[in-house]
């Protein structure tokens, strides 16, 4: 095994073809000096998707002049999610931009860390604790419902994107800690945005990003850290009873009888509020694009919300009588997952596909590549919901599909984010419609963040309840 920490504490990574054996591995050799750098800030998961259709499951590229793997393959994934997760740490977890917004939460922390706080967290995630959030979720849906009433009313466009991040910050913070996020919304919406894409932007370039970047960056974090420790003071200077996520974070004690810090309050809040916010308003905002492409999915999902409930707000129970709009929901998030790249960095020498894997490798991996393979997805460009509900969907590899992730550290919040998409499409398709705002050209293509490169305005047009 390579030696992976230098005498700073920070991850030493494979810097160049001499890590072992790298160079047998396929790939595109990319420009002199810069590598594929170019192609990965002009389209980076179009650079992905063509490169595994041409070298397969496995491939090599290099940003300047380190290399990198790429794996597309179900086995492979499951390889570093599964089977030998262990080995294979999240990257990139040494990222002083990552540790200053996330500390040491459940998307940033591993080993005997992630473990205490996963166990603390899960309680909060559990099916009984779902079905008290629905009226939660229903009741911001219902704050949407009047804006597009006007929206409707007055022929104003309106942005999605926009739209979805108010409606899921709203419920986050609801779900949260039992508060409006008031007149922080649009900061706290705004801050978390910038900062991930800061993030994201940071860990394609072969360099450091310019100091004057990472102060905003990081004057950003101390706002929102200001914003977090307010609320849990507050919390803890008030006696009455909560029945919100912050309390039973508050309230969990590990074996030893202790709880989380102030500090890992403060981690797992802003965890929370960014898994929570960014991720199911991307996937919500993806969605709606694609209904509004194929009219007749549109139709089926509505007639179904319709016939159920009629208009009234739906009950856990009834989510189950909801299985078209669950299908619209998969197949969106087989096209758009909210998280379109993953990576890991292997902690001891391995091989993934035959490929040898030498210590300090950075692997990536994407939903949006796997899920758009032919191999395992006909037509895989195609908008076709009934895909996830025919007899052939439990034929495919396990990990041919993996939006929220996979294996011991598949997204805490995957239950949440499903029946939340489900409350918001079932009422919200009852009573509007939605459609690209005239003149106007939606791209189909994401950035690397899985944002949509230009804001999504759309015409909202009422239906009449029957």
């Amino acid at each position: 095994m390579s030696r992976l920490w230098n005498r700073a504490g920070e991850l030493d990574l494979c810097a160049s073809d001499d890590c072992a054996s790298l160079s047998a591995w396929p790939g595109p050799r990319g420009l002199p000096m810069l590598g594929s750098l170019p192609q990965m800030w002009g389209s980076p998961l179009q650079m992905f998707l063509a490169a595994s259709r041409r070298y397969g499951d496995v491939f090599k590229f290099k940003l300047g002049p380190r290399p990198y793997l790429f794996v597309s393959h179900p086995a492979g994934i499951q390889r570093l999610l599964v089977d030998q997760q262990r080995n294979y740490a999240h990257w990139p977890r040494d990222n002083r931009n990552f540790r200053a917004l996330l500390g040491h939460g459940l998307l940033t922390s591993e080993g005997d860390i992630w473990r205490r706080h996963r166990t603390l967290a899960q309680p909060a995630f559990h099916q009984r604790r779902l079905g008290g959030l629905v009226d939660t979720v229903s009741a911001a849906v219902a704050e949407v419902s009047a804006r597009w009433d006007d929206a409707a009313r007055t022929a104003q466009p309106i942005d999605i994107g926009a739209e979805m991040g108010r409606l899921t910050l709203t419920i986050v913070t609801r779900a949260l800690y039992g508060q409006e996020a008031g007149d922080q919304a649009e900061f706290i919406g705004r801050s978390l945005s910038q900062a991930i894409r800061h993030i994201a932007h940071g860990l394609m370039l072969p360099f450091e990003l310019p100091e004057l970047a990472n102060r905003r960056f990081l004057a950003s974090v101390q706002s929102l850290d200001r914003v977090v420790y307010a609320v849990i003071q507050n919390r803890q200077r008030d006696p009455r009873e909560h029945n919100d996520l912050l309390a039973m974070l508050m309230d969990a004690r590990d074996d030893t009888g202790v709880g989380l810090s102030a500090q890992e309050l403060r981690d797992e809040v802003l965890t929370f509020l960014l898994a929570g916010h960014e991720t199911s308003a991307l996937a919500l905002t993806w969605t709606w694009y694609l209904l509004s492409q194929h009219p007749e999915a549109e139709r089926r999902l509505q007639a179904e919300a319709a016939q159920l409930l009629g208009g009234r707000r739906p009950s856990y129970a009834d989510l189950a009588g909801l299985p078209y709009t669950y299908s619209v929901i998969q197949e969106a998030l087989r096209l758009y997952p909210p998280a379109g790249t993953m990576a890991r960095v292997a902690l001891a020498d391995d091989a993934i596909s035959g490929w040898p894997v030498p210590a300090g490798s950075v692997i990536f991996f994407s939903p949006y590549v796997t899920h758009r393979l032919a191999a395992h997805w006909p037509e895989p460009e195609v908008f076709a919901p009934e895909r996830f509900s025919d007899e052939t969907s439990g034929l495919r590899p396990r990990y041919a599909y993996f939006p929220f992730g996979g294996g011991p550290r598949q997204c805490i919040g995957k239950n949440f984010a499903l029946m939340e998409m489900q409350i918001v499409l079932a009422l919200l398709a009852q009573r509007f419609h939605l459609m690209p705002w005239p003149g106007e050209t939606l791209d189909p293509q994401p950035a690397m963040d899985m944002y949509p490169r230009r804001p999504m305005r759309m015409r909202v047009l009422a239906r009449r309840l029957a």
